[in-house]
Parts: C-alpha cells; sequence; structure tokens
C-alpha cells in the first residue's frame, strides 16, 4: 500500500516539476536538509540532502512555488542549473531574485539572469549579526539596524547605514567592513514600490515553505 501511494505521489510531483511555469516579477529561494533514503541494487543508505526551493511572484501578484529538487549539498553551481531549468520553463525575466548570502550566488543569477537584481536576505543578515557580536551588545545592535532598513528612501538607508556602520566599526571592524560589501544587496528591495518592500526584502517565504 505504502509502495502504491508513493508511486502516485512521485508522478504528481514530476508532473508539477514539469509544467510551464508563469512569468515572474520576484523569485525567492532557499535550500533545506533532509535526511533521505537512496537505494543502490540491493543496498541502501540513509543521508542528509539539499532540497532547493523557488517561489515566485507572479505579474499579477500571486505567489507560486515554483519548482523544487535535491541535491547532495547547497552550491552556487548547483543553484545555477536550477536557475537555468526555472529559466527554460518560462519565467521570464524577474526584476529581483531574494536568497541568503551563499558565496557565489550573486554570480549564479547573474549567470542566467544579467538583468535582475539581487537582494540579501535581511534576516538572515540579522542572525549572522547577532551570532558576531557580544550578548550585551545584541538588542542594541538589532535595533540600530531595524531603524536604517526602515527608512523610507534609500538615500535615507544609506545615510544611517553610513552612521551605524561608523558608531559600530570600532568594536567589530571585521564584521561592519563585510557590511559595507554587502551594503548594495542589503537594500536592493528600496528599487521597488513601497508597498512591496516588506514582502521581498528576505527569503522567509521559501523558508517558511520548507
Amino acid at each position: 500500500t505504502v509502495r502504491k501511494l508513493v508511486a502516485k505521489l512521485a508522478a504528481k510531483a514530476e508532473e508539477f516539476r514539469s509544467r510551464s511555469l508563469p512569468e515572474c516579477v520576484v523569485v525567492f529561494m532557499d535550500g533545506t536538509y533532509v535526511p533521505l533514503k537512496r537505494s543502490y541494487g540491493e543496498s541502501s543508505s540513509v543521508s542528509k540532502e539539499c532540497i532547493e526551493v523557488a517561489i515566485g511572484i507572479t505579474r499579477d501578484g500571486r505567489r507560486q512555488v515554483l519548482d523544487f529538487r535535491a541535491v547532495p549539498r547547497e552550491g552556487a553551481g548547483n543553484w545555477s542549473d536550477f536557475l537555468e531549468s526555472l529559466k527554460g520553463r518560462g519565467i521570464g525575466d524577474p526584476k529581483l531574485f531574494v536568497t541568503d548570502g551563499l558565496q557565489g550566488m550573486p554570480e549564479a543569477i547573474a549567470g542566467s539572469f544579467p538583468n535582475a537584481s539581487h537582494q540579501l536576505c535581511l534576516v538572515h543578515a540579522q542572525r549572522n549579526i547577532a551570532q558576531a557580536v557580544r550578548i550585551r551588545d545584541g538588542k542594541e545592535i538589532m535595533d540600530d539596524l531595524k531603524a536604517v532598513h526602515s527608512k523610507g528612501s534609500r538615500a535615507e538607508c544609506d545615510e544611517a547605514f553610513a552612521e551605524f556602520a561608523s558608531k559600530w566599526s570600532k568594536p567589530y571592524p571585521k564584521l561592519m567592513l563585510s557590511l559595507v560589501e554587502r551594503q548594495d544587496a542589503m537594500f536592493r528591495f528600496y528599487e521597488f514600490p513601497k508597498p512591496m518592500r516588506r514582502a521581498i526584502y528576505t527569503s522567509n517565504a521559501a523558508e517558511s515553505l520548507n
């Protein structure tokens, strides 16, 4: 019975993963590790593999799961293959991709969608900052960063960010330098209309699905 259920579900999943995709304005991408069982002849093994997931916001404003797939581990090369697959199935020319800080992701996006911008998930950035600072500084630095990305315009945000980096550069010089280097990617959401910004500064849409 279980075998029949799995076979039926697998067929539905493959049908889902081969369908034509709608044109999207924004695409969220995230990976999560789950234990998968692989069979090799008469033997099998279980190990954690990465499930890559992409969610799009279509031109008419609907949020839709675009695709998912299992890979041995998350990496820019695997995401490049995934992006090419999405491109071939019709997602058009998205304006923005929202991801975590995986190294090589901006290059992977640019390779398939050279006209798209890349938004570094601010929630992931905040988590990384919280792990890198002393406990006594955590709340203050998080409040300061929230004040930065809550500004009404990119110009105001950049001015506030310069003050933020200056304030915290003495106790955390390497951390502030890394944030300055990622400044543009952190605040790309300001390129979009204000009503959209809260929905696109984080990849939590994909992370919540995972």
